[in-house]
């Protein structure tokens, strides 16, 4: 979370935020339920999408998490958009990649649940 420290929408101070509510005092060693980047060992995890936007401060560990995942062995689809940056598909609804983006998470929802129904 160094390279787009100060971003539209997501910064760093607004992630560092999140986590400090999300987690409370227990930032180091947390559950991999409420953190499942932290876990060391993700073979066995059900088929994963990931999208990441080019100016994003949690773009590298998006991109990290889904190469930890394929190297186990895990289903993972990643997507990046370039030109995005996190919640531009929000804040430009009709922009021609924020149509793109909800296409592409609303098929890996479909594909998801036709495995599973």
């Amino acid at each position: 979370m160094r390279t787009f420290i100060d971003t539209p929408l997501w910064n760093r101070p607004a992630a560092e935020l999140s986590w400090r509510y999300y987690l409370g005092a227990e930032r180091g060693d947390v559950s991999p339920y409420a953190a499942p980047a932290r876990a060391h060992r993700l073979a066995g995890l059900p088929p994963t999408y990931i999208g990441t936007s080019d100016q994003d401060p949690v773009r590298d560990e998006g991109i990290l998490y889904a190469l930890r995942l394929a190297e186990a062995g895990v289903s993972v689809e990643l997507h990046h958009f370039p030109g995005t940056f996190h919640g531009s598909n929000v804040l430009a609804p009709n922009a021609a990649v924020s149509k793109r983006q909800q296409a592409e998470i609303h098929a890996a929802l479909r594909r998801a649940l036709t495995r599973v129904l």
